[in-house]
């Protein structure tokens, strides 16, 4: 039996890491990353660079909050998008959905990344499947 606690982290918190979003010029994997006030997005693939001072993110969604491009960690399942930000969020996920014990921990979880998943991802008969989705999206 796996456990998972509920680390009680806010969705917009995996969005203070780096965020991988498809490039708009060659769909690539592109990264935005964190500069004080401001975003910066980078290609991987093409090079291309953008700068963006944050004075209101757009949340919602597959798409990241910043520069609005697609979230590169995203994929159909059974006609619902399953996505995350990074790694860093989609193994918190993948954590969850593996765990066969689920605490909510200490304190308030009104807020939580993991109170406010889907039913479909939380159900324990789609548990292999969310995980297989979640295997082929790290191995991208």
């Amino acid at each position: 039996m796996t456990r998972f606690t509920d680390p009680k982290v806010r969705l917009d918190a995996m969005a203070e890491y780096d965020i991988a979003v498809v490039c708009q010029r060659c769909s690539a994997r592109a990264v935005v990353t964190k500069f004080g006030d401001h975003r910066r997005l980078v290609c991987t693939g093409c090079a291309h660079a953008e700068d963006r001072v944050v004075r209101r993110s757009c949340w919602g969604g597959p798409i990241d909050p910043y520069f609005w491009r697609p979230l590169w960690f995203q994929a159909d399942f059974r006609g619902h998008t399953l996505w995350a930000f990074n790694r860093t969020h989609l193994s918190l996920i993948e954590d969850y959905v593996a765990a066969s014990i689920r605490e909510r921990g200490a304190g308030p979880s009104m807020m939580s990344m993991v109170n406010k998943l889907p039913l479909w991802i939380k159900t324990a008969k789609n548990r292999e499947a969310v995980l297989h989705t979640i295997a082929r999206m790290k191995r991208s």
